[in-house]
């Protein structure tokens, strides 16, 4: 994710300092409004824009109510505002029915990694490769729903 927010920051604090001349003030703060933070792992925009709403409604007898109702709404950003950086961001765990040709995967029960080398009817075929000093051995297993495994099963993608 592009560090846009924390230099954007970054800047205004120095322009709110450097205009302040640095003594007419004491604890200095600036901060985004409406920080957000996310538990899922993937980059997001963390300040995203919030829409207030304001009407006013009407009574059954058809005069209008006395007070506004108030709301607000928050969008959530895909892109970054400054840089356009696209946030969008494949998932660390996905389920063995979603991982298209070419993937890379660790298998659940080790640190084998795999690719995905074509998907069939009831699940899909892999490659697994071990390259270590003396010999490269290679290994194919298919993938599907049985009593051990689900394709349901979510794996660890490797980039």
């Amino acid at each position: 994710m592009c560090k846009c927010f924390e230099e954007s920051l970054k800047r205004v604090k120095e322009h709110v300092f450097n205009k302040l001349d640095g003594t007419s003030f004491k604890d200095l703060k600036v901060d985004w409004v409406g920080y957000s933070y996310f538990l899922d792992g993937k980059p997001h925009v963390p300040v995203n824009p919030k829409v207030s709403i304001e009407y006013r409604g009407f009574k059954k007898n058809g005069d209008p109510k006395a007070n506004l109702t108030k709301d607000d709404v928050t969008i959530m950003a895909r892109y970054c505002p400054f840089c356009g950086e696209d946030t969008e961001a494949e998932p660390l765990f996905k389920p063995f029915k979603d991982l298209p040709k070419g993937t890379k995967f660790k298998y659940p029960d080790g640190n084998d990694v795999w690719v995905v080398l074509q998907e069939y009817n009831r699940g899909l075929i892999a490659k697994f490769i071990d390259a270590t000093e003396d010999t490269t051995r290679q290994s194919l297993c298919s993938f599907c729903d049985d009593e051990e495994w689900s394709l349901d099963s979510e794996v660890e993608v490797v980039k």
